[in-house]
């Protein structure tokens, strides 16, 4: 920073002397977060508060804040075949991330499968990746038979997560009856 004082050589000794040691003082503090230029450098703190949230990576929405996802049926697809998911089916698809983890949270009722043995797939929200595989749990109802646990898989390179009907990797049914449901909370690393 470069703080410039008209007729500063006029200025009596003592005067020149405070203010070059407080701009010196200035310039220290100063100089640990900001860049020649001015821009922030990386920026130290012992604690945070907004009232507004704190966004994070060029993200409009705060950390820590679910968006919901505009329903499209492009957001659900099968291994083969036609996952029906009608609008009215999404009664919960939103998601939040804090760095690049991201939990995505989803019930999805009354659908139809038009081949048997598929596994049925829902989009990662925002264009992203998965960055890692898992499994995690899940419910599922297959064909109107009852609720059961079952799991999600998060494959590496995929952006989707793909729900089973069995915890055995098994298939949904085939069904026009607007009976099958998948719902979970699942975490992932994204890229």
């Amino acid at each position: 920073m470069r703080v410039a004082v008209p007729n500063f050589d006029s200025l009596p000794q003592w005067a020149k002397e405070a203010f070059e040691s407080i701009v010196s003082r200035i310039n220290n503090v100063f100089a640990k977060e900001h860049n020649g230029d001015g821009t922030h450098a990386a920026i130290t703190a012992t604690s945070i508060a907004s009232t507004a949230g704190v966004t994070e990576r060029g993200r409009t929405v705060a950390i820590g804040e679910w968006t919901s996802v505009t329903y499209s049926a492009a957001n659900f697809t099968a291994s083969a075949g036609t996952w029906t998911v009608d609008s009215a089916d999404q009664s919960v698809f939103t998601y939040m991330q804090i760095g690049k983890t991201m939990w995505v949270d989803f019930i999805i009722l009354g659908t139809d499968v038009s081949n048997a043995g598929v596994s049925l797939r829902i989009t990662v929200p925002g264009g992203y990746t998965v960055a890692h595989s898992s499994r995690q749990m899940i419910r599922v109802t297959d064909a109107g038979a009852a609720q059961v646990v079952s799991y999600a898989l998060m494959t590496a390179g995929t952006t989707y997560i793909e729900c089973f009907a069995t915890v055995a990797s098994g298939g949904f049914a085939i069904t026009a009856g607007d009976n099958t449901n998948v719902a979970g909370c699942v975490v992932l690393e994204v890229q």
